[in-house]
């Protein structure tokens, strides 16, 4: 990444200060302003470069506010590149001719002779066009080079001293003039010679700035507005730009005003922009921008829940797109672009916190079975909106109960799907209730609609099964499942003494073929009635023997060693008293009624 800080900047009143009467009194130190702004990175100085030369640093005192101040940091800083021939006295033309021996520039090399150092510059001048090569006699240097270039060694042959000479290239940076290092904030520095008389002042403030983030999706063909944050320049935006800038067929953006920007999408990519922005003193601010430009999706967020259920629809950030901080989220009307399916089958409400918590929700309850729809318009502080669509279709389930052979049962549900009107149907399961424990094992066969679940484990599960398709059709099933061994069946019956009944288990839960039927507790009987259990056609013979309680416990089992239990209890009682006849007779005649 690449920030661009200016260290020394602009004119801001073009003046100077002289603190005595007579001009001699004035000296030239600072740049010739009253005031200067530098910016740096926070958390490092920045450093006032003076116009005084390094070999004057010991003649000046410099007092930032009175106090004290070493001018520690030489600044204006130069390169020099060059060969050094110096001490190198054969290179006199009493030893020509002299041979270059393979000098390279960049990736192409060059020979050839030369009877004068002229001769010499005149041939780099030729083989390097922008090296500006020029020859220094006094330090005996051979000065050039272009910074976009790499050079080697320069390697001469004198064939009459029977020797080779080897002079390396050299960058060398060096400072020019006297420095000051200054940290974040105001200053008023002043510089004094006392043996010149005279002085200068100056009024620095230094400040940085820190790198912000943005990020910015852009549907195709989808304008959106940004601004930049100049707090940290204190005044206006004079000039915005990118860094590293390239033409670019993904994106166009316009400057609308000072400080904002509008994008507008034109092929799907992701980008990273680093947007500079100056005030009119030339101190800069960056925003780096992560712009996605995506094809346009599906606005209408679905879902089908149960009547009375409630829950709440919260936007996501990430994935919303706008910029800038969510200044309104408020619930709307159809926009005129939009069917209008609000019905009143849901209560929508905007959640009351949603401003202050930053999380911004809009909450519902299935009030009646049916289709409705919701629209919810959110904004950004930099005046981007969109409309949300929240459709919601309210249904009241199906109930299936069945219980489960533990390990054994494997049961198949089909689903009717003749009244969904969509090609994309979806098929989902939700609310289990110990899926934990995987009572249940579920498989969902999405060709064919159908769901395939068995007991693993006793116990009691609930499963839903939703059925949805793209307009918003759903149906709800909720399976109440119980999975474990046979479950006991218990029979009770009255009768009277010297009454007989029969009594023919059933065997419906058990899988395999009967093989047996025997009683648990024989203990139990033959008191108060008499009970008698045919193992072959699992029946009870029952007979009141007299006034009391009886108990039989059958077991019926299988080959396949499931067994079923059947508990029977019989209460034997008396007969009720028989009528008595009485004498109730009456007299009347024709067409008289007789009250008796």
């Amino acid at each position: 990444m690449m920030r661009k800080l200016l260290l020394l900047t602009v004119i801001f009143w073009k003046c100077n200060m002289a603190f005595a009467q007579s001009p001699s009194e004035l000296c030239t130190v600072f740049p010739a302003m009253d005031t200067l702004f530098l910016q740096t990175t926070c958390h490092q100085t920045a450093v006032l470069c003076t116009n005084l030369p390094l070999s004057e640093i010991n003649d000046f005192q410099f007092r930032n506010r009175g106090r004290v101040m070493p001018p520690t940091a030489p600044c204006n800083f130069d390169t020099l590149r060059y060969y050094s021939a110096e001490g190198s006295i054969l290179l006199s033309s009493v030893f020509a001719p002299f041979f270059i021996d393979k000098w390279q520039v960049n990736h192409r090399f060059f020979s050839g002779e030369f009877q004068l150092i002229s001769d010499l510059i005149d041939s780099l001048n030729i083989w390097d066009s922008t090296g500006s090569w020029e020859y220094d006699s006094e330090r005996r240097l051979i000065i050039g080079g272009n910074a976009a270039n790499s050079y080697g060694t320069l390697t001469i042959d004198i064939l009459l001293a029977s020797t080779t000479l080897t002079f390396p290239y050299v960058i060398e940076s060096f400072a020019q003039n006297v420095g000051i290092p200054l940290p974040l904030g105001w200053h008023n520095i002043t510089a004094i010679n006392n043996s010149a008389r005279c002085r200068d002042t100056i009024t620095v403030q230094v400040l940085c700035t820190t790198t912000d983030t943005l990020s910015l999706n852009l549907d195709i063909g989808q304008k959106r507005t940004i601004c930049l944050d100049d707090r940290e320049l204190t005044t206006q935006i004079v000039r915005i730009f990118e860094a590293n800038e390239t033409q670019s067929n993904r994106y166009t953006f316009e400057r609308t005003n000072e400080k904002c920007l509008i994008f507008n999408g034109l092929n799907t990519r992701k980008d990273t922009l680093e947007l500079v922005f100056c005030n009119r003193f030339g101190i800069c601010d960056t925003t780096v921008l992560f712009l996605q430009v995506q094809a346009k999706t599906n606005d209408v967020q679905a879902k089908a829940i149960r009547k009375g259920e409630t829950g709440r629809f919260c936007v996501d950030r990430r994935t919303l797109g706008l910029p800038g901080a969510i200044r309104v989220f408020e619930q709307i009307v159809a926009p005129s672009n939009l069917p209008d399916d609000q019905t009143n089958k849901v209560r929508f409400q905007i959640n009351a916190n949603s401003s202050a918590s930053g999380n911004f929700c809009l909450e519902y309850q299935g009030i009646t079975e049916g289709i409705d729809t919701a629209f919810v318009q959110i904004c950004d502080e930099f005046g981007n909106c969109d409309t949300l669509q929240y459709q919601l279709t309210v249904v009241s389930p199906n109930y299936i109960n069945d219980t489960l052979l533990l390990n054994f049962d494997i049961r198949t549900h089909c689903f009717n799907t003749n009244n969904f009107t969509g090609r994309s149907l979806k098929m989902e399961l939700d609310c289990r209730n110990n899926s934990e424990r995987q009572i249940i094992d579920v498989q969902l066969d999405t060709q064919r609609f159908c769901l395939i679940y068995k007991g693993t484990q006793i116990g009691n599960d609930s499963l839903c099964v939703w059925l949805t398709d793209e307009f918003g059709n759903a149906a709800l099933t909720v399976f109440l499942l119980y999975s474990g061994p046979p479950i006991p069946t218990m029979i009770r019956r009255i009768l009277y003494v010297n009454e007989n009944i029969e009594i023919c288990l059933d065997p419906h839960q058990l899988p395999g073929i009967i093989t047996n039927a025997y009683n648990i507790c024989p203990e139990d009987g033959g008191l108060y009635a008499a009970m008698f259990l045919d193992a072959d056609t699992r029946c009870v013979d029952i007979t009141g023997l007299d006034l009391g309680k009886e108990r039989l416990c059958a077991v019926v089992c299988d080959n396949l060693g499931f067994c079923d239990t059947t508990y029977i209890e019989v209460s034997v009682v008396a007969y009720p008293f028989l009528p008595q006849a009485v004498n109730d007779s009456a007299t009347t005649t024709q067409d008289q009624s007789t009250l008796n």
